[in-house]
C-alpha cells in the first residue's frame, strides 16, 4: 500500500508525494527532495521501507496507584 506498482518507491498516503523528471521522489508539504533516510512526519512511517512504525505507548510504571486518586 505505500507502494505504486514501480521499481522506485513512491508514497501512496500522501497527496504530496511526486515524482520529478529524473525520477527522484520530492515532498511538496517539505518542499525538498526526499532521500531514504527521511520519514514522513505526517503519517509516521517509514517512506522507502513497507514497514509503518509503531506507535509510542504511554508508560505509567513510574506512578502508583495512590498518584491518580482524588
Amino acid at each position: 500500500m505505500i507502494f505504486k506498482n514501480k521499481p522506485d518507491p513512491i508514497c501512496c498516503f500522501c497527496q504530496f508525494m511526486t515524482e520529478d523528471s529524473s525520477g527522484k521522489l520530492f515532498c511538496s508539504q517539505k518542499n525538498k527532495e526526499v532521500a531514504e533516510e527521511d520519514k514522513c512526519r505526517k503519517y509516521k512511517y517509514d517512506i522507502f521501507k513497507k514497514k509503518i512504525l509503531p506507535k509510542k505507548k504511554l508508560d505509567f510504571s513510574k506512578y502508583s496507584k495512590e498518584d491518580f486518586r482524588l
